[in-house]
C-alpha cells in the first residue's frame, strides 16, 4: 500500500538553483529554448499521507534532458556562466515553496 496520495493533475514550473565557487547561490526559472518563456511541465502533485511532504511527478512525456536544457538556457540567458547548477525543483510561483521533482521515476531535487 502506497502512502502517497494523489492530489491533482496540474503543472509546475522548474526552479533552477546555481552556486558559484565561493558558495554564493542564486536561482532562476527554467526557460524554453528560443522563446525564453518559463518552462511549465504537466504532471501530478503527490503528497505523502504520513509526512505531508509534497512532490511533483512529471508526465512521462517529460524527460531529464528537457529539464537540463531549460536549466542551461536559463544559465546562459541570465549570464550565470561562472555558476554551476546545484539543484532543480518544482515550484509554482515566486512566493511558493520548492518541491522535489520526479522525472521518469528519478527525483532530481537533491541530486544536483
Amino acid at each position: 500500500m502506497s502512502c502517497l496520495g494523489y492530489i491533482s493533475e496540474d503543472s509546475s514550473n522548474i526552479c533552477c538553483y546555481f552556486k558559484d565557487e565561493n558558495g554564493k547561490s542564486t536561482w532562476q526559472w527554467g526557460l524554453v529554448p528560443g522563446t525564453h518563456a518559463w518552462l511549465s511541465i504537466p504532471g501530478n502533485w503527490e503528497q505523502n499521507e504520513r509526512t505531508g511532504v509534497k512532490r511533483f511527478v512529471a508526465n512521462s512525456s517529460i524527460n531529464e534532458a528537457r529539464i537540463m536544457e531549460a536549466a542551461a538556457v536559463a544559465q546562459n540567458y541570465y549570464k550565470l556562466q561562472s555558476y554551476q547548477l546545484s539543484s532543480i525543483c518544482a515550484a509554482t510561483g515566486n512566493a511558493s515553496r520548492n518541491y522535489p521533482l520526479v522525472i521518469q521515476g528519478k527525483e532530481l531535487y537533491s541530486q544536483r
